[in-house]
């Protein structure tokens, strides 16, 4: 355990390498997403089939281990962008969430955001508007200057 307060798969600071499983389970659904890119290529798919690869390969990983595609919204939540029960602390109900490496899943909160600091609507707001404006500089400036 990392000690990180939420999920322990959102504490990317946290190496797993030292756990057998998994790197087993990490090289089993690397192989299978490197088939897909693979596949792909043979099939000269009009797609880039490294993210497509990921994609599918992330959506597999899911149904595999019994999580829904995209995603469960809690009960105490109003729909999925709501943050209430994370403000609110609120725990979630025994047995409200699958596998988790075996834990019990009313130690963790019944809503998580992936960065605490960050969860608030203008933050991400803001953040989503200054990536895209400098990512839309950046390639104005590469294509006008003959390099796109």
């Amino acid at each position: 355990e990392s000690g990180f307060d939420y999920h322990n798969a959102k504490d990317i600071g946290f190496a797993l390498g030292s756990k057998p499983d998994v790197l087993a389970v990490g090289a089993v659904f690397g192989i299978f997403g490197v088939l897909i890119e693979q596949l792909s290529r043979q099939l000269a798919l009009p797609v880039d089939p490294i993210p497509v690869s990921i994609v599918i390969s992330a959506l597999v990983v899911r149904a595999v281990f019994g999580y829904s595609i995209v995603g469960k919204v809690s009960d105490k939540a109003n729909g999925y962008f709501d943050m209430g029960p994370f403000e609110r602390e609120e725990m979630r109900e025994p047995g409200e969430v699958k596998g988790d490496g075996g834990k019990a899943s009313e130690d963790r909160l019944a809503v998580e955001p992936w960065l605490p600091n960050m969860y608030k609507w203008s933050h991400v707001a803001a953040i989503g508007f200054f990536t895209g404006l400098g990512a839309g500089v950046i390639t104005y400036n590469m294509i006008s200057g003959g390099h796109g």
